[in-house]
């Protein structure tokens, strides 16, 4: 019983699923062909369809993706989605235009002589009819169109409504009220806002009051909100901001202001401008979110070889029209940048000369606005790069004379994968499962029960090899959880033709490595090799890679262990390598791509000791001298420009107690308490260890108040700074900074030394101790002349 419950169960579920199927389209069928309506003549058809546009017929709750050319009929009902449009034709008499977020339905009605009539839910929509009238019905209005009329209608989720009339004349009449009240007309040239509480203000369009023609009508962006700034001709008085929620925002204008810059969110914005009795024509401006381009060929960073061609490829968008390679000289932003506009999304270009270059792809939709990029890729040309080495095989993998050790083991090749059908054959057919017999089984030699190693123990290392290139002096490996390599895990530049890589987490990686030369360039990488961490103990194969484990954490017994023994080809010794002339390697830093890559900052706490002394021709002549309570420095270096350059921050503040260095000149003076900060913004490419940049900081000068006593009357300078670094990546390590600054008649200029020595090295932590010395001097009118020196030591960590 329960096996034909079970079986009729079944055969429901079946039909069920296929009826729901062939609904929804998917699967064909004879009862559920098209989800179109059928019953009667098409009304109409859509024209064009720009991204997400839907389509419901009468009776159904199944929304269809619209096409362009797709017919319309009665009781239709068309849907635009965020960021997408269409044109829509009715009785080749009557074209619509709905932005996004709109939705009409195409009412039923007796006489189509008489007109269409939609009923118009929200949104934007713009109209043009010829012969034919034309009626939207909302919420608390009809609004109807007569013959020849240009209009346009918004409404938002406050059932507030903005009509714009183009050409011929509108009806505007609430259907709730008295019958015997007037209509309200709209005539050409004229503007209605109409409120909730249905209030109708009309005014007179102007156009003595004009937007500025050049203003882009779409802004594609990546980042919201954008600064845009509008700009108009004549004066006005405030500024209308229809929002894309349907609210709306006014701003007062200035007397004779033209220009006004606002932040805008994504979606559909109107804007007119108004005085007292007249408004301009309606502005409106779609802010869209700009797509995703993926860039496939070349990488980012890599190297390539002048005078031979280089193919750029990237992912397609299926509203473009075309496409617009870019190059950009990073360590001259002001150059023009060298486009080429393509259709397909790949290029194909050689490059005669060295440098590095930022490339990006633009994007040009169907009616002409441009896409940015979101990124840019750094790419280097060299005349002649070293070759990319090449990984060692799995033959090779062996040293000459190193003995295969029982922690270290080989990423093994993976099963041939069966085919589908042969797969489901084994499923459902009975097999007959034998046991397989050890080599070593008692019914050979041994007689000790053995078991396979199947799960090896926890990998403590993974190490990378790779064969030497000629010329080289070190290698530079980069490991990426991500193919693109935009953010690798690591960069790290070794020695060695090899990298032992620790703490890595079970994932699925991607690396390759370059070699370099002893002025820090880099040539060729070699092509990326993948490793997938979570199916190692199925036993992967790439090249390139050998991995310990951790002997005391294997569960296997070794006296029950037997180790398969290798095959010939893993015995083989490597062959031996080409003859390269030995080179001295040249002490060189870690490659400073490493330091550009992610965020560094630090905090420390000083204790600092102030002098200053000044003068200003007989008037003031004094010495001050003291200490800061506990002070605090913090930095911080944000990578920009994909790892090229960074933003520097530096900001230092503290608190002093100042005392005379003679009380005998000021006997009577009282307690004098100041504090004391500047702040700096600096700006790097990774080829400069200069970093410039702007700052601000505080300075006092002296008054008189009496014969035994002195003010201090505080001043804030603005100025330029230069900072130069030597050893940033090692223990100790040091920073000279340059400031010159101004207020007014006061000029300050600065020195400042820090020094530093790390202490505990972490992973992302280290803790360091400091010294730091600083000189001051600053100048101005009627002979004035200063001198302030800071020293002190400091301690503190940086990540």
């Amino acid at each position: 019983m329960d096996k034909y419950l079970i079986s009729g169960s079944l055969a429901l579920l079946i039909i069920q699923s296929v009826l729901l199927l062939s609904d929804l389209g998917v699967l064909p069928s004879p009862f559920f062909s098209t989800l179109s309506s059928t019953s009667g003549k098409p009304i109409g058809h859509i024209k064009q369809v720009h991204q997400k546009v839907k389509r419901r017929t009468f009776g159904t709750l199944i929304w269809e993706k619209s096409h362009e050319q797709q017919k319309l009929y009665l009781q239709d009902s068309v849907l635009t989605l965020s960021e997408s449009s269409t044109d829509i034709v009715i009785q080749n008499d009557i074209e619509l235009h709905l932005s996004e977020n709109t939705l009409v339905v195409i009412e039923p009605i007796k006489d189509l002589n008489k007109g269409v009539q939609l009923k118009f839910a929200k949104g934007d929509l713009s109209a043009n009819t010829e012969r034919s009238p034309i009626s939207l019905q909302t919420k608390a209005w009809t609004i109807t169109a007569l013959p020849k009329s240009q209009f346009s209608v918004r409404q938002g989720t406050n059932q507030e409504l903005e009509l714009e009339v183009h050409k011929g004349e509108l009806k505007l009449k609430d259907p709730n009220r008295n019958p015997s009240q007037a209509e309200q007309s709209l005539r050409s040239g004229q503007r209605a806002h109409v409120t909730a509480s249905k209030s109708v203000t009309i005014k007179n369009i102007s156009h003595q009051m004009d937007w500025d023609k050049a203003l882009p009508r779409r802004v594609y962006s990546h980042n919201f909100p954008i600064i845009y700034e509008l700009q108009w001709l004549g004066a006005a008085q405030k500024l209308s901001h229809l929002l894309p929620d349907g609210n709306r925002k006014i701003h007062r204008l200035a007397a004779n202001q033209n220009s006004l810059a606002l932040q805008l969110a994504p979606g559909h914005h109107h804007f007119y401008l108004e005085d007292d009795h007249s408004s301009s024509t309606t502005f409106s401006i779609e802010v869209w979110k700009a797509p995703v381009v993926q860039y496939f060929s070349p990488l980012p960073r890599n190297r390539a070889t002048t005078k031979l061609p280089l193919d750029f490829h990237w992912s397609t968008h299926p509203y473009a029209k075309a496409y617009r390679l870019e190059f950009l000289n990073p360590y001259s932003p002001l150059t023009a940048p060298r486009s080429f506009e393509v259709i397909k999304p790949h290029h194909t270009l050689t490059l005669k000369d060295e440098g590095a270059l930022l490339w990006n792809v633009w994007i040009v939709d169907k009616e002409g606005f441009l896409i940015p990029p979101g990124t840019n890729y750094p790419i280097f040309f060299l005349d002649n790069p070293l070759a990319a080495p090449k990984l060692r095989s799995p033959a090779h993998q062996m040293r000459k004379g190193e003995k295969e050790s029982s922690s270290t083991y080989r990423f093994s090749p993976k099963s041939p994968k069966l085919s589908w059908w042969i797969t489901i054959l084994e499923t459902l057919l009975p097999r007959a499962h034998a046991e397989e017999v050890p080599l070593n089984s008692p019914t050979t030699t041994q007689t000790k029960t053995t078991k396979t190693l199947e799960v090896p123990a926890p990998i403590e290392e993974l190490i990378f090899e790779w064969l030497p290139v000629p010329g080289a002096e070190f290698y530079v490996i980069e490991i990426s959880s991500s193919r693109t390599f935009r953010q690798p895990e690591v960069i790290q530049k070794v020695k060695s033709t090899e990298f032992h890589w620790r703490n890595f987490s079970q994932s699925v990686f991607y690396w390759r490595v370059a070699a370099g030369q002893g002025n820090g360039v880099l040539g060729l990488f070699s092509e990326p090799e993948t490793f997938d961490l979570k199916s190692l103990k199925a036993g992967n194969i790439t090249s390139g890679i050998r991995y310990r484990i951790f002997e005391q954490k294997s569960k296997v017994s070794q006296k029950n262990l037997t180790r398969t023994p290798l095959s010939e080809q893993a015995l083989e010794p490597n062959p031996p390598l080409p003859a390269v002339p030995k080179k001295k390697a040249a002490s060189i830093e870690p490659e400073r791509l490493t330091y550009f890559r992610t965020f560094h900052g630090g905090l420390s706490l000083s204790a600092i000791h102030h002098f200053r002394t000044e003068s200003s021709g007989d008037s003031v002549q004094n010495q001050l001298s003291g200490f800061s309570s506990p002070g605090g420095h913090l930095w911080l270096s944000v990578p920009s420009n994909e790892g090229l350059a960074r933003f520097l921050f530096q900001g230092t503040y503290s608190q002093m107690k100042w005392e005379p260095e003679s009380q005998s000149n000021l006997p009577f003076q009282s307690e004098l308490r100041t504090s004391y900060y500047r702040y700096s913004l600096y700006y790097q490419y990774i080829e400069s260890r200069w970093s410039w940049g702007v700052t601000v900081s505080n300075q006092y000068q002296s008054i008189r108040e009496s014969t035994e006593s002195i003010s201090l009357n505080e001043a804030t300078f603005y100025g330029l700074t230069a900072l130069y670094e030597w050893h940033p990546h090692i223990e100790s390590r040091g920073r000279h900074s340059l400031f010159l600054s101004a207020n007014g008649d006061l000029q300050q200029y600065a020195f400042e030394n820090d020094l530093q020595w790390i202490v505990i090295k972490g992973v992302t932590l280290s803790a360091f101790v400091g010294a730091r010395l600083n000189f001051q001097f600053f100048n101005g009118k009627n002979d004035y002349k200063g001198f302030h020196s800071l020293t002190g030591f400091e301690i503190g960590f940086e990540y």
